[in-house]
């Protein structure tokens, strides 16, 4: 992958008018369209420089006809976590050469008439990390749900995990479920009902 653009519309019809004037201005290909909330979405797409530096003028300008541009992007030849963040399909990092490891000394084999000590490596105990239950996810939904209507100013992950008692990534799994659902809406780090 050359470079990423992306373009960030105020409503769905913006998005689309930038989408199909970046596919028509350069030989780009679109990678995803992302949902933010607020009716924002993203368009990204991939090619090489030039052509997705003149894909994202053309489509600036398509959603700017329309008065829901909010911001266009260009990223150049993106470092591969970069791309893996992004969770653009198709695009898994290159894997290095598999190049065997090094025997260490107590991997060696042992040469006629010498002996070699062996040494088991001590099992470290995992965790027992219990599945969330759906009944769980669900109170931990309403529960919240319920929290965010009382507060009008709206809350954080963290005071959400305060006022619950729970952990924070179960909090987080059902305020995503939430977001899901479009029950409640994220602006910044703020949670509000919708």
């Amino acid at each position: 992958m050359s470079s990423i653009g992306f373009i960030e519309t105020k409503g769905l019809t913006g998005s689309l008018e930038a989408a199909d004037a970046m596919l028509k201005a350069a030989r780009v290909s679109l990678t995803r369209r992302r949902e933010i909330g607020s009716a924002l979405v993203t368009v990204m797409i991939e090619g090489e420089l030039g052509a997705v530096q003149a894909a994202v003028e053309a489509g600036a300008a398509a959603a700017e006809r329309l008065g829901q541009l909010v911001s266009a992007h260009v990223i150049a030849r993106p470092f591969e976590d970069t791309v893996q963040w992004l969770g653009i399909p198709g695009q898994e990092p290159e894997k290095a050469a598999a190049v065997p490891p090094a025997p260490s000394k107590t991997q060696k084999q042992s040469s006629p008439g010498t002996t070699a000590k062996r040494t088991r490596k001590k099992a470290v105990p995992q965790k027992n990390i219990a599945p969330v239950s759906k009944s769980t996810t669900d109170a931990d939904s309403d529960r919240l749900l319920s929290l965010l209507q009382a507060a009008k100013d709206g809350m954080t992950l963290e005071a959400l995990a305060a006022a619950t008692g729970r952990d924070k990534k179960a909090v987080r799994v059902a305020l995503k479920e939430l977001l899901d659902h479009n029950r409640i809406e994220k602006v910044k780090n703020l949670y509000f009902p919708l």
